[in-house]
């Protein structure tokens, strides 16, 4: 059954294919956007900015009902 709900799934690209060590799925167990976890930045730096200078390819998905879900 399609209801029409969405879900959002936010991409932050990795290296290119060459350079890169894998990808991450980041899948919180809280009631708040991706973008106030994994994307939220200090100082303007981010856990996935960290993943991604790392190597990977980085993808976090908001529970329905949070953030562009």
């Amino acid at each position: 059954m399609d209801d029409g709900s969405k879900l959002m799934l936010h991409h932050y690209p990795g290296p290119s294919a060459e350079a890169k060590r894998g990808t991450v799925l980041y899948v919180h167990g809280a009631t708040f956007p991706a973008e106030l976890s994994v994307g939220f930045k200090f100082d303007n730096w981010s856990w996935a900015d960290d993943l991604q200078s790392a190597g990977f390819d980085v993808w976090a998905l908001d529970f329905a009902g949070f953030g562009g879900s």
